[in-house]
């Protein structure tokens, strides 16, 4: 509660949105963060001619993702927090009916019998990782607030300026640990640089043009055309882990980009630096 007024109070909406639905947990239309995503085990109930069967017969979930689809494979656990430290103390993990599963597996797991009844189980281990997770998230959060954001630990007594930008920025690092999903909650901004494909002068100009200095140029610029932005899952091109580490660093320490817009711009730039350069743009 404390976290959700903090962020109310910098103005970061993505912040505020994120500790609400820790608390009330996450409705069905909105993506969970990759900790919340769990793999399930899958134990069957199978009857054959003549009065045979297989009683808590395990089913591969490799083999589930074949007959049903990737989204069977793993458990979206949208419980709230208080929700997920109960299973916790059960020590039971959660234990899932998957009638509607047990339809689409008829006859394709053993051959000419019927499953009359499929069970998906989440682990008590992985339900504990995900309350650790939580915490571990919330604790690395307010260090990294308080870093960027001096005296934010004093949130009862303390009245911000709104720096929703540096916070939404903090906020998507810590979480999601993503550096290329960053938004830009203040004002748009346009990204005019014209880069010809592998040329590292012209990268380095470029970003020299919008601001950054020599060093931040040519640094930057030797770690976007060291590593080719590949699709990592996410549908688009993406940094690699040493251009992420770069801009990290400077988003965890609210460092100043120098050009206008500040590090949110930044973020933009070197995308838009590194699509021109490696000629997928």
């Amino acid at each position: 509660m404390k976290l959700r007024l903090l962020a109310s109070k910098l103005g970061s909406e993505p912040l505020e949105e994120w500790v609400r639905h820790e608390a009330e947990g996450y409705p069905g239309n909105v993506e969970l963060p990759d900790y919340r995503i769990h793999g399930m085990s899958f134990i069957g109930q199978f009857s054959g001619p003549f009065g045979s069967g297989l009683r808590n017969a395990p089913i591969p979930p490799y083999l589930i993702a074949q007959i049903a689809g990737d989204g069977w494979e793993h458990f979206n656990i949208r419980y709230s927090a208080a929700a997920v430290d109960n299973i916790v103390a059960t020590g039971k993990g959660v234990t899932l009916d998957l009638s509607n599963l047990a339809l689409l597996i008829q006859g394709k797991i053993y051959e000419n019998m019927a499953c009359n009844q499929l069970t998906g189980y989440v682990s008590d281990s992985a339900m504990l990782e995900v309350s650790n997770s939580i915490r571990n998230r919330i604790l690395e959060l307010t260090i990294a607030l308080d870093r960027s954001l001096p005296n934010s630990s004093a949130v009862e007594v303390s009245d911000f300026t709104q720096n929703g930008e540096l916070a939404t920025q903090v906020f998507n690092q810590t979480v999601y640990g993503g550096i290329t999903n960053i938004q830009n909650t203040g004002e748009s901004q346009i990204v005019q640089i014209q880069i010809r494909q592998k040329d590292d002068k012209d990268l380095i100009d470029a970003l020299l043009e919008v601001g950054l200095s020599k060093s931040d140029s040519e640094e930057l610029g030797a770690l976007i055309s060291e590593e080719p932005l590949e699709d990592q899952g996410s549908g688009e091109p993406e940094f690699g882990q040493k251009v992420k580490g770069w801009l990290a660093e400077r988003i965890s320490n609210g460092t100043d980009a120098g050009i206008k817009g500040g590090i949110t711009a930044l973020v933009q730039i070197a995308k838009e630096a590194g699509l021109q350069y490696w000629g997928l743009k």
